[in-house]
């Protein structure tokens, strides 16, 4: 599956928009505000250029393409939650388009980290029992 397909379908998905409907010409609000953010993201997880984006949505001028950037750039800039909402969609793309690995091998890294934080805590509740109190309010770890 090529990256514009896959970032395509994370944004349809996410957006609540039918793919074949962002690839369309049509320009319902909804619709347009998908398309711009396909195109945001494209630009910001591939080497693409917006012309190569603009053959993708079926030929579109790179000109229309550098538009819908620059939208979606203002509209994250006015709107917290609209900001918000184009950030999971980017990386959700992101993830996927490094594949199915990627999330599980984020969730052991985290575990391993975590462990040595627990580790480091009880080595210092062991080693300086009132200097871990003072920091932490207890006086011992809450392993968890």
């Amino acid at each position: 599956m090529s990256q514009l397909k896959i970032i395509m379908t994370v944004v349809s998905e996410q957006m609540k928009v039918p793919r074949l409907d962002v690839l369309s010409d049509r320009r319902t609000d909804e619709i347009a505000r998908a398309r711009q953010v396909f195109c945001w993201v494209a630009r910001h997880v591939t080497k693409f250029s917006y012309a190569r984006i603009g053959l993708y949505l079926g030929g579109k001028d790179h000109t229309s393409i550098l538009s819908a950037v620059r939208r979606v750039e203002e509209l994250r800039a006015e709107d917290e939650h609209f900001r918000y909402r184009t950030d999971q969609i980017r990386d959700r793309a992101r993830v996927r388009l490094r594949g199915p690995g990627v999330a599980a091998n984020v969730d052991a890294k985290i575990e391993e980290w975590l462990e040595v934080q627990r580790g480091r805590l009880k080595r210092l509740a062991a080693t300086n029992p009132t200097r871990f109190e003072a920091l932490y309010g207890a006086a011992e770890p809450e392993v968890g």
